[in-house]
């Protein structure tokens, strides 16, 4: 049965969540896209909204844009990525990955959740030849349209640059892989240069 507890009663036990930073590293460490959906729908629930999926492709950009993070082209379907509706422009995803880089905002934390190549997370069993290994840190994503990566890469020579790759066509799938992980491995080799051109 339910009930009331009479004011002044004592406290037998409690639980509480992990705290949202918490939560994030893991979302990110495993690629989570559950747990991803819910911190969306909490998000709502503490912007006023239902927590509903619906409600998330408005309060997401808002609290972007209210964080000074641009949102131009950004639409939101879902909290977990895995819709074909949503879109992220790379452009504006790698812009994001250079403020997570800089730390902007407390954002560093992100940048320390990140899969490592070759070492962790979704980027566990890639890069494990390549020079780029233990230097590149990323998020990846993959639905039926699209699979992508963003993330961040000291290159060689000691730069620093923010990534956002994706290969996009009907049925895209983890053949994409092989050859975004050359890209970025060029990013790695490049460095400087490239950040220079």
């Amino acid at each position: 049965t339910s009930g009331t507890a009479s004011s002044g009663a004592a406290l037998l036990a409690e639980v509480q969540s992990q705290p949202i930073s918490s939560l994030v590293e893991k979302m990110l460490v495993s690629d989570d896209n559950t747990l991803a959906e819910m911190l969306a729908r909490v998000i709502s629930q503490r912007a006023g909204r239902d927590g509903s999926m619906a409600s998330v492709a408005g309060v997401i950009p808002s609290a972007l844009a209210e964080s000074e993070i641009p949102v131009d082209g950004l639409l939101v379907d879902d909290g977990s990525g895995l819709s074909t509706r949503g879109q992220v422009p790379m452009a504006e995803l790698a812009g994001f990955l250079g403020l997570i880089q800089n730390g902007d905002g407390g954002l560093e934390r992100i940048a320390e959740s990140l899969a490592v190549a070759g070492e962790s997370g979704g980027l566990k069993d890639r890069f494990s030849d390549s020079p780029a290994k233990g230097n590149v840190s990323a998020k990846t994503g993959r639905n039926s349209l699209s699979t992508a990566m963003a993330g961040i890469v000291e290159a060689a020579d000691g730069a620093l640059l923010a990534f956002a790759v994706s290969a996009s066509r009907e049925g895209v799938g983890t053949g994409a892989w092989a050859p975004i992980d050359a890209l970025v491995e060029g990013f790695y080799e490049c460095g400087s240069n490239l950040a220079a051109s």
